[in-house]
């Protein structure tokens, strides 16, 4: 009976510990500007997954352990209403990455490749930088 709400409560543990240890190794990897944008990154992803989530698998915490063979129905609901809600998010961010963008701070001297004052620039920041650059420039007149 409560096999899976265990199950979510230790996905939910893995998942915490992997945003605690992530900002960890990355401050040693990125310089303090691609750092900054990553935060800045992280702000805006937690935001929206707290908002279009609207409590929604935390809910599944509640009512799977009382859930009497609708376990698959509550589960199925929740994985339909999470992937449109994705769907939506997913949408509105690439319908606005420009103004994100400016939002942001993120002018196309940033995205393109410059090198760190060591002459050498790390294959982490290449890769970010990279994708931001591809970001930036698919969105752009």
């Amino acid at each position: 009976m409560l096999k899976p709400a265990l199950l979510i409560i230790a996905g939910r543990i893995a998942g915490f510990v992997a945003a605690f240890v992530t900002p960890l190794i990355l401050v040693r990897i990125f310089d303090l500007e691609t750092f900054g944008t990553y935060k800045q990154w992280f702000l805006l992803y937690i935001t929206l997954l707290t908002i279009t989530q609207i409590g929604m698998s935390e809910s599944l915490l509640f009512f799977l352990p009382k859930a009497d063979g609708h376990a698959g129905r509550y589960v199925m609901n929740s994985v339909l209403f999470l992937t449109a809600m994705g769907t939506v998010a997913a949408a509105w961010l690439v319908l606005n990455a420009e103004a994100i963008a400016r939002w942001m701070r993120l002018d196309r001297s940033y995205t393109t490749r410059s090198s760190t004052p060591g002459g050498n620039e790390g294959a982490t920041s290449c890769s970010l930088r990279l994708t931001l650059s591809i970001t930036c420039s698919a969105f752009s007149p």
